[in-house]
C-alpha cells in the first residue's frame, strides 16, 4: 500500500521479480535513473519491449535481497517517486 499511489502491480504467480506499471510517471527510464541516484536498483519495463512500447513500468527484483531490507527499500522508492 505504500506504493499504491505510484505503482500498479502486474499479477504473477511465481518468480523473483515484481513487475508494475507506473500510475503517474511516463518515463520509466527517468524513474530508474532517479532511483539509482538514491541507491535503488530497478529496471524499466521499456527495456524489455520488442516491438510496441509497453506502458511505463518497473521491474523490481527481490530474490537476492535480505527480507529485512525489502521494507526500507520500498519506502526509499516511495520517497523517490514522491519527489518526481
Amino acid at each position: 500500500t505504500e506504493l499504491a499511489d505510484h505503482l500498479r502491480p502486474i499479477p504473477s504467480s511465481a518468480g523473483l521479480h515484481i513487475a508494475a506499471t507506473l500510475r503517474r510517471h511516463r518515463d520509466d527510464a527517468a524513474v530508474v535513473a532517479a532511483a539509482a541516484a538514491d541507491g535503488i536498483a530497478l529496471q524499466p519495463l521499456s527495456a524489455y519491449a520488442v516491438s510496441a512500447a509497453p506502458p511505463p513500468g518497473l521491474l523490481l527484483g527481490y530474490g537476492a535481497i535480505q527480507t529485512d531490507r525489502i521494507g526500507p527499500g520500498l519506502r526509499r522508492l516511495r520517497d523517490c517517486l514522491d519527489r518526481l
